[in-house]
């Protein structure tokens, strides 16, 4: 992905350093950034990021500011000069730096520090533009500052030979920061988290003390535990799915989680519970079949050395959390954590619906296991697909979805809210989504097929399907109606793509089975497929009800 940085200071290493990952731009010379934004015949157009790091020291834009009002002249013609980068960028990420402006000046006690007026000023001016513009987010350098504290952030040696503000630690932080920012752009975090109980949780083993007996309060040293479970439920909120491991007796589990008067988690806030003696990597194992989730989709807490190496040693793709030695860590290591795995820039309405599609997802299987078949199941479940172009409100799940589908993904290309606008203002391209609802709920958002029409052709790009949604024939049901939708359109024929991965075997017969033609297998094992429209319409299984909906331009 290539990713530009703008700053008013010496930020080669910063470039340098995420240059292993990322192509990168830079400006040539000292500050340049004001020059670079505005003319728009500079590099930086041509280079056409599709992420912008604007990183500003806030003492280099105030330091010729003689009062409070001067300054915030300065912040107001930097900001306005972010407003056009902005607006000439719609379609890529703007990361825009908080402001820390270290106090320098010596005044009395009795005068207003202007750099507190100009922190505060930049950041209400940022969230203002957050607030009207998709693709602006904060970069909170003022945060890690405050973190770590100022003496350990900067460096005046690097400052004064090398116009470096950062110390070495400032550096890495900074760094760490930006690459969350840019994953999280990217749609890549992981999906669930596998929580033990007892001194995880709470304090104490429920099996010995009881309920009365173990560690949790709004007080003292109980309310380490209760913290912690709050920035769980938080988490949970994002979209991020929890679920329990635990070695216990599940009547002794389920009363904490009813009875306890300071627990804030509760059952339905899990959406897989394994209170049991199993082997926690068995316990792991268990919960990725019952979610569909791929084992690099899990993170896992548990406070005993033994279970994490455990885990460690047999599901080498989950990531296993630093259990803190001091438990007044826990909610450190949980926000640390969200940085490094969960971060989102933005939480979709399937989202914050997480857990609850999850469980209804457990309530189907539940029901198939007791079918007779699986065409009477599916039929049983009176499935509604809501089929039609793309809309703006649903960009980011889309392009969300791209990064993270594997196992329903023909081709596994993956987007950004960018790289999807692009696509929508194109008059050859088409992107469908659908959603799916039956009789146990409302499943959201969960397929996308994008295609790209040449001539009397049109060219499946993307076909992608939420796991979760699989076998059920829904996909037959949304090509089918894509397919008729394009012949009105004067297509004769669509082209299909398999490109093979680890994890897509699964629909690695798809068009196959809906009756495409095999045209070329390439030496990689990619295939390309083709199909005349008319010929397809009593191929397909259709047990689910489409409702096709027009989407106004």
């Amino acid at each position: 992905m290539k990713i530009a940085i703008l700053s008013n200071i010496n930020s080669s290493l910063i470039a340098q350093k995420l240059a292993s990952k990322y192509e990168v731009y830079q400006p040539a010379g000292y500050n340049t950034w004001v020059q670079e934004i505005l003319d728009t015949n500079s590099e930086l157009y041509r280079f056409a990021p599709k992420a912008i790091l604007i990183l500003l020291d806030g003492y280099e834009l105030t330091k010729n500011s003689n009062s409070i009002d001067d300054g915030i002249q300065e912040l107001n013609t930097a900001f306005t000069t972010i407003a056009t980068v902005a607006d000439n960028f719609l379609d890529s990420a703007i990361f825009i730096s908080s402001l820390d402006i270290v106090q320098r000046r010596i005044m009395p006690l009795n005068k207003i520090r202007p750099e507190r007026v100009w922190e505060w000023h930049w950041y209400n001016k940022v969230n203002s533009l957050v607030s009207e513009k998709r693709n602006i987010f904060i970069a909170d350098i003022k945060e890690l500052v405050e973190r770590m504290g100022r003496d350990n952030f900067y460096s005046s040696k690097l400052w004064y030979t090398g116009s470096i503000p950062y110390s070495l630690k400032g550096f890495t932080a900074i760094c760490k920061r930006i690459e969350s920012l840019l994953s999280a752009w990217q749609g890549q975090r992981y999906k669930c988290l596998v929580i033990d109980l007892d001194n995880t949780l709470w304090g104490g083993v429920i099996g010995e003390e009881g309920i009365d007996g173990i560690e949790l309060s709004n007080i003292k040293e109980g309310s380490r535990y209760r913290d912690f479970q709050l920035r769980l439920r938080e988490l949970k909120d994002t979209g991020v799915i929890l679920a329990i491991s635990s070695k216990n007796n599940i009547e002794d589990v389920m009363d904490v989680f009813n009875n306890h008067p300071h627990m804030v988690l509760k059952i339905d806030d899990f959406v897989v519970i394994k209170a049991n003696w199993q082997p926690k990597p068995k316990n792991i194992r268990d919960i990725a079949l019952e979610l569909n989730l791929g084992l690099n989709s899990f993170v896992f807490i548990d406070d005993n050395p033994i279970e994490q190496e455990a885990v460690r040693s047999e599901l080498q793709d989950v990531a296993i959390l630093d259990f803190p030695k001091d438990t007044t860590q826990l909610e450190k290591m949980l926000l640390d954590a969200y940085e490094r795995y969960f971060l989102t820039l933005n939480a979709t309405l399937e989202d914050s619906n997480k857990t609850r599609i999850y469980q209804e997802e457990l309530q189907r299987k539940r029901a198939m296991s007791s079918a007779t078949s699986i065409d009477d199941y599916i039929k049983s479940l009176n499935i509604e697909v809501f089929l039609h172009l793309i809309k703006e409100e649903e960009v980011e799940r889309v392009a969300q979805l791209t990064h993270k589908t594997n196992q329903f993904n023909l081709t596994t290309r993956r987007y950004t809210v960018g790289d999807i606008r692009e696509r929508m203002k194109s008059p050859n391209w088409r992107i469908y989504t659908a959603s799916v609802c039956d009789k146990f709920g409302d499943s959201g958002l969960i397929s996308v097929l994008m295609l790209e029409l040449k001539g009397n052709t049109a060219m499946i790009d993307t076909f992608l399907m939420s796991c979760r949604v699989m076998n059920r024939y829904i996909e037959d049901c949304i090509i089918s109606e894509v397919e008729n939708s394009v012949s009105k359109e004067g297509i004769g024929f669509v082209m299909g793509e398999y490109i093979p991965t680890p994890k897509n075997v699964p629909v690695k017969d798809l068009y196959d089975r809906l009756g495409y033609a095999l045209m070329l297998i390439n030496e990689d094992g990619s295939k390309i497929y083709r199909i005349s429209l008319p010929s397809y319409d009593n191929k397909r299984k259709k047990l689910a009800k489409v409702i096709w909906e027009e989407v106004q331009s």
